[in-house]
This record gives structure tokens, C-alpha cells and sequence, in this order.
């Protein structure tokens, strides 16, 4: 990310390598806002002097983290999550970079400094096969912050990508048989008719989810 300020929301970054400056994010003279986002698993193969950065590497920039996650990130063999460079070589000059980051988990020896952040294993569900989302009982459910416009489950949001969902597909009976008929209006704005039919009376709930996957409603 170089000479630009982007938005990232309900992103995750991971499993990638690099020889130096990032291995999950590189920030040079650039303001991003990561806002639900999980940096995971990237690694600085070769991270000596001021080429680490095993999740995020950040030069001359100035980043805001919300609601975010960065874990298991590795410069070499050691956890890194974030580097911040103070000396610019090419310049010949110190660098300045000041992080904002409240209500995130980052993996570190402290606990990054700001409202609501936290050092603690989030408890990903199989992130050796690339599933970031939550599981049960992860300290990153339920201690975000709200934020206008963005839904969640239950008491607050959570850290991360993903949002937890306690109500998975296996867990809740399905029809064997059933039917949707075509909504109408298609498109539509701002309400359309959605008719079913399933085999016999009963509680039914029918959940309008984005192609992110996030709940938009019930």
C-alpha cells in the first residue's frame, strides 16, 4: 500500500511470504482504515535490519485498526505482527508512524496500547486449512465495538473478518422438501415478495445473507 489511504472492512490477509518489508501488509506513506480484518498466518522469510514485519510493516504511515485481528504472523521462525521502521535508508532520514488501534486482538509481548485491545489466541476454527472464522468460546466474540451501518450477533461485534454465528447449518433443522418461487419484483426497490411453500406448518425463518456472507436480514 504506497501513497494511498484505502478502507478495508471484513478482509483477511493471509498465508502469504515474502523476503522482507510485510509479509502480510506493507505501508509506505500511506493512512489505511482496517476495520474487521484478520491478518493471519504470513511470514518475512528474510526480515534482518529493518526488513521485518511478519503481519504488517508500516513506513512514514499512519494505519487505523478497528475491530481487527493479528495472529500468528512470523519474521523468520519468531511471531511478529507489526514492524514499524525508524530509520529510512534511502532517504537518509527517521521515519515518523503513529498506529491507532482499539478493540483488536494483536499477538505480541503486550498488549497493544489503546481502548478495548487485547492478547489473546482467537481461537480460529482450522486455519491450517484457511478457515478464519470464530470458534465457540473465542475471546475476539463479543468485544468489539459498534459501528454505524455494520451488523452483528448478540451483545457486540466481533473481532476479525468474520462475525460468529452460533446458528450454523447443521444445527438447524431443515425441510427435505421445499420450494422457493421467484421473488417479485426482481430487481426491486425498496421491498419485493418472497413465497415458499414446505411440506407441513411450522416455525420458519428465512436469512437474506450478501455475497460476503454477511446477515443482512432474518
Amino acid at each position: 500500500v504506497s501513497y494511498s489511504n484505502p478502507t478495508l472492512t471484513h478482509v483477511t490477509i493471509s498465508e502469504n511470504t515474502t523476503d522482507e518489508l510485510g509479509g502480510g501488509m506493507y505501508l509506505f506513506r500511506s493512512n489505511p482504515t482496517l476495520t474487521h480484518v484478520t491478518i493471519s498466518k504470513n511470514t518475512v522469510i528474510y526480515g534482518d535490519g529493518d526488513g521485518g514485519g511478519g503481519g504488517m510493516s508500516v513506513l512514514f504511515s499512519d494505519p487505523m485498526l478497528i475491530n481487527s485481528i493479528i495472529w500468528d504472523n512470523r519474521r523468520d521462525n519468531s511471531p511478529e505482527s507489526i514492524y514499524i521502521h525508524n530509520w529510512n535508508s534511502s532517504d537518509n532520514i527517521w521515519s515518523s508512524s503513529e498506529i491507532i488501534i482499539t478493540y483488536s486482538d494483536i499477538e505480541g509481548d503486550t498488549i497493544w496500547t489503546g481502548f478495548g485491545n487485547i492478547n489473546a489466541d482467537p481461537l480460529f476454527t482450522d486455519p491450517e486449512n484457511g478457515d478464519y472464522t470464530l470458534q465457540d468460546g473465542s475471546p475476539c466474540i463479543d468485544v468489539g465495538i459498534a459501528i454505524e451501518g455494520m451488523e452483528y450477533y448478540e451483545l457486540a461485534p466481533d473481532m476479525g473478518a468474520y462475525e460468529y454465528n452460533p446458528l450454523t447449518i447443521e444445527e438447524i433443522p431443515m425441510p427435505i422438501n421445499y420450494r422457493f418461487n421467484s421473488a417479485y419484483p426482481n430487481p426491486f426497490n425498496p421491498t419485493t415478495t418472497i413465497s415458499f411453500s414446505i411440506p407441513e406448518f411450522g416455525l420458519t425463518t428465512i436469512t437474506a445473507y450478501d455475497i460476503t456472507g454477511r446477515q443482512l436480514e432474518t
